[in-house]
């Protein structure tokens, strides 16, 4: 993927062009992987990294690292309670980008209501099945974001957080 560019309205990028090359994993759908560059895109910070190249086991999608220790874990999908924990140990924040399973989500919310520093989006499914359409190697995009509403190539949707 190469140059999206990202209009975070509320934040310090407002039509920053960013160059990021990512692998996608074979196994990863469109919107998985779409949903794991916003992810980063969202959070971009100096000192982001993509994880690995695909979340696997107990390990974040993206982190984002202050001084050698992890200030943002955040997790694409819906962890299981044992990773959040898992997270909660290693990092000062905890960000969770689903796109599936609201209901899983907001079970998940609902267990660890009483955690501070969890931020978890939602993004509907039909956002990113139509943006997912523009996933192609060398792809150019231009994401914007308010806080609420996010585009993605001209096809937008709002942002539900818990």
């Amino acid at each position: 993927m190469s140059a999206p560019k990202l209009y975070d309205i509320q934040g310090e990028y407002n039509g920053k062009e960013f160059e990021i090359k990512i692998s996608r994993h074979q196994s990863e759908s469109n919107e998985f992987f779409l949903c794991r560059i916003l992810a980063y895109l969202l959070y971009k910070k100096d000192g982001a990294r993509f994880y690995s190249e695909v979340c696997e086991g107990d390990e974040p999608a993206v982190v984002v690292e202050e001084a050698s220790a992890i200030e943002y874990w955040i997790d694409v999908g819906i962890p299981t309670l044992k990773k959040m924990k898992h997270a909660r140990s290693k990092a000062k924040n905890i960000v969770v980008v689903a796109y599936r399973d609201l209901d899983g989500l907001k079970k998940l919310r609902e267990q660890i209501s009483e955690w501070s520093h969890v931020r978890m989006l939602y993004i509907k499914p039909p956002l990113l099945k139509e943006a997912s359409s523009l996933v192609k190697p060398k792809m150019r995009v231009t994401i914007e974001w308010d806080g609420e509403w996010l585009s993605i190539g001209g096809f937008g949707g709002k942002i539900l957080e818990f």
